[in-house]
């Protein structure tokens, strides 16, 4: 199964999310040096991943359909099961006690 970067990158906040975890803390300080900010220059970007393996809203050359909503609903439901059971550890809402002094 591949993906494009847009099912990547809803991926990557989803998890994130589930994980409770801004994306400055899921990485460590070691592999800042590995991201390079590039906004809009696609000149900068390609530099690094080429034209011919991104589609065109990347700058890229693959005109390749994106339709990412239904692929990622698709793919996190196959994992239902799994979510519900993590979803029984970590933090829970703790219940209101009444104080009496």
């Amino acid at each position: 199964m591949q993906f494009t970067p847009g099912l990547a990158m809803s991926i990557a906040h989803w998890t994130q999310h589930v994980m409770q975890f801004t994306p400055g803390l899921a990485m460590s300080i070691a592999h800042w040096t590995q991201v390079h900010f590039h906004g809009t220059d696609w000149k900068s970007f390609h530099t690094y991943i080429v034209a011919d393996s991104l589609p065109l809203r990347y700058g890229g050359l693959m005109d390749i359909p994106e339709n990412t909503g239904p692929k990622l609903h698709e793919l996190l439901c196959r994992f239902k099961d799994e979510f519900e059971e993590r979803n029984k550890h970590g933090y829970t809402k703790k219940s209101k006690v009444n104080n009496v002094s």
